[in-house]
């Protein structure tokens, strides 16, 4: 599970989990919500084609808890949103999160 520090810092998760920030995707792409649903620009379905094409290998996502468009292994990507909810859960429940 991950500690506090790890936690509170979501864009310093990346580094332990092995994940990218995409640079400069949060200005290029819609919400993640605007793909879901259709709403998307055109601009920003030809920004996120060419992301996808840059990481042909790896997982490409939003994570909310840090506004950034990242890319990583989807098991590392996976892993990572896993722990976070580990790490809720332990505090919503009263138990020491892995400090």
């Amino acid at each position: 599970m991950m500690g506090q520090e790890l936690f509170e810092h979501p864009r310093r998760q990346y580094r332990e989990y092995g994940i990218e920030v995409i640079d400069g995707a949060a200005q290029l792409l819609s919400a993640p919500e605007d793909y879901e649903s259709g709403n998307a620009s055109e601009e920003s379905l030809d920004a996120l084609e060419a992301i996808l094409k840059r990481y042909p290998d790896l997982a490409v996502t939003f994570d909310e808890a840090a506004g950034e468009w990242i890319a990583g292994t989807e098991d590392s990507v996976e892993r990572m949103f896993a722990d976070r909810e580990k790490f809720i859960a332990a505090l919503e429940a009263g138990e020491d999160p892995g400090l």
